[in-house]
């Protein structure tokens, strides 16, 4: 008898992810994929960017809310022919005439799908790229799948192994430079984005062990924080109770007081205006923060030029960016990294790129490139 062959799904970054799935619509490349991970580490937020880069329109269709009637339509009599009508969902992309017209469909929450006659409806789309006999997808429309895994406390249910044979499957890690990059992108808050660069280990709490009890009622995962930035940028951070109690909905008490420290020390430091503008320097940085702050106000620090860049003149760009540069090699190599990291992911590519050009004829400019460099 032969030996049992293992079909354990491969284990890949997002950011092999994310390639793979540039390459496959690049190149047609129309077999679906599924990427199953743990719940909040950013699937669908990593789906929209990828979107976003190649021109692609994303739909999201949360199947766990739909029946198979939802997908497959609603009959209806045609009178005149005598045959059944099914009106679809209008969520479903459209306009196959338009060759034109690119889709990322993403089936999202595809292991919650309990009901096996709507397991059967996908399979159709998956197999066909079909819905009965009236309703094609778009030409260039790509479909992903995304869901959790058995062991992620959420609703799984088992899909059928042929809708699976019809799907390249993969699980997915969280890739903190992946949502980094979206993050700075998005312009979320950076001080939350800062707190994380310096404890990724505060990214997520999710405990298996205690799944059902208070102990594991809010957990942090990136949609949590990325919640909770949003909730920052609304409230008044010198009010210290208003923003624990808001904050403790969506992140755990101890950690919710690890980052109001963190905000207490970013309000003690110089602001990131005083020092891009040369109002404040090194010097004028707490003794009991001077080992910190260069990390700190790295990422804020990095926004700030970014805006100048992108909303004031040359000449002011560069004067803003000879402070900081100045400001922060006072510090080690990696708070000047973790700012030349967040001008990278902030902007496109052509952006930086520009960006770059500025440095590069700027002797003061150079100097962080080449800390940079030499660190290498």
């Amino acid at each position: 008898m032969a030996s049992k062959i293992s079909g354990k799904m491969a284990e890949i970054s997002m950011g092999k992810a994310l390639w793979l799935l540039e390459h496959k619509i690049k190149n047609n490349l129309l077999t679906p994929t599924m990427f199953l991970g743990a719940s909040g580490i950013g699937k669908t937020a990593m789906l929209s960017g990828l979107a976003e880069k190649l021109g692609y329109e994303l739909v999201d269709l949360r199947l766990a809310e739909y029946s198979a009637v939802d997908l497959k339509g609603v009959p209806d009599i045609d009178r005149e022919t005598k045959t059944t009508q099914w009106f679809k969902d209008e969520i479903l992309p459209r306009d196959n005439a338009n060759e034109d017209r690119k889709v990322l469909l993403v089936l999202d929450e595809i292991t919650s799908i309990e009901d096996r006659n709507v397991q059967t409806v996908v399979y159709q789309l998956l197999n066909e790229r079909r819905l009965g006999l009236d309703y094609c997808l778009p030409k260039n429309c790509h479909i992903v799948g995304l869901g959790n895994r058995p062991q992620d406390g959420g609703n799984y249910a088992s899909l059928l192994a042929p809708l699976r044979n019809r799907m390249s499957i993969y699980e997915i890690n969280f890739d903190f430079e992946i949502w980094s990059s979206w993050a700075a992108k998005t312009g979320l808050n950076v001080n939350v984005l800062s707190f994380l660069t310096q404890n990724k280990d505060r990214i997520f709490s999710y405990d298996d062990d205690s799944e059902g009890t208070e102990e594991n009622m809010v957990f942090a995962t990136v949609r949590s924080w990325t919640n909770a930035a949003y909730m920052l940028d609304t409230l008044d951070i010198t009010d210290e109770d208003s923003l624990y109690i808001a904050l403790t909905g969506m992140i755990p008490a101890p950690i919710t007081s690890e980052f109001l420290t963190h905000l207490t020390i970013v309000a003690n430091l110089p602001s990131v205006e005083d020092i891009a503008t040369g109002k404040k320097s090194y010097d004028d940085v707490k003794e009991s923060y001077k080992d910190s702050a260069g990390f700190i106000l790295a990422q804020p620090l990095g926004k700030f030029c970014f805006d100048k860049f992108k909303n004031a003149e040359e000449k002011e760009f560069i004067a803003v960016m000879k402070n900081t540069v100045n400001f922060l090699l006072e510090y080690d190599v990696m708070p000047a990294t973790m700012f030349i990291k967040y001008l990278q992911q902030a902007g496109t590519t052509q952006e930086f790129a520009k960006v770059a050009t500025i440095m590069a004829k700027n002797e003061d400019l150079k100097k962080i490139t080449r800390a940079i460099d030499s660190f290498k």
